[in-house]
């Protein structure tokens, strides 16, 4: 793992601003795992302002590649094919799936991959039309959302259900042996009423 003062140097010719706020005393590193990468890495910074934290990612690769990935995934393709791809088994094709959604999204609003329907997580001090909206909702999608999943052939397939802002997503993608991603994005539901932050 890259201490913060590697990862600033690295990213100081990308970014000084950013290089700046590695270095803050207050900013907090964290390796992400990434099985999947032969020589390569994924870091989430976060640095503490007074008001709100402002959390990106990077990725690095070898001795001297490095990007920003925070609503950049072709930066997490370049990433790939750089850091030795290793897609071997079904564990691994999943983890560079979810990874990819997870570190290549806007830090700016939620977004929460679901496994069960049971993590969704109604605002405080619903209306009483709002209430029985929520539990419809729950009912409606109790069967419908599961784990992310991934088919056995390539190009393989999955599909993820996640909280994006207010609303509940479809998420589906398709993954070639040379670990590039197509993702198409549908909206089941607008506007749910869960808390406006996490």
């Amino acid at each position: 793992m890259l201490d913060k003062e590697s990862l600033a140097k690295r990213v100081e010719a990308l970014d000084k601003r950013q290089a700046e706020m590695i270095r803050a005393k207050e900013t907090k590193l964290e390796q992400i795992a990434t099985p999947f990468f032969q020589d390569g890495s994924i870091y989430s910074v976060t640095y503490l302002m007074r008001t709100r934290p402002i959390v990106f990612t990077i990725g690095s690769a070898g001795s001297g590649f490095t990007v920003f990935l925070a609503s950049n995934p072709e930066g997490y393709i370049e990433l790939a094919q750089k850091a030795g791809l290793r897609l071997d088994s079904s564990e691994m094709r999943l983890a560079y799936l979810t990874t990819f959604l997870e570190t290549t999204r806007s830090f700016a609003h939620r977004f929460q991959i679901l496994k069960s329907v049971n993590e969704i997580q109604p605002r405080p001090n619903l209306s009483e039309p709002d209430t029985h909206r929520f539990r419809e909702l729950l009912d409606k999608y109790r069967s419908v959302i599961r784990p992310p999943q991934i088919s056995d052939r390539i190009p393989w397939e999955c599909v993820v259900f996640a909280l994006r802002r207010q609303n509940l997503v479809r998420i589906e993608l398709k993954l070639t042996a040379d670990g590039r991603i197509q993702a198409n994005e549908m909206i089941l539901e607008e506007n749910v009423p869960i808390p406006y932050t996490l």
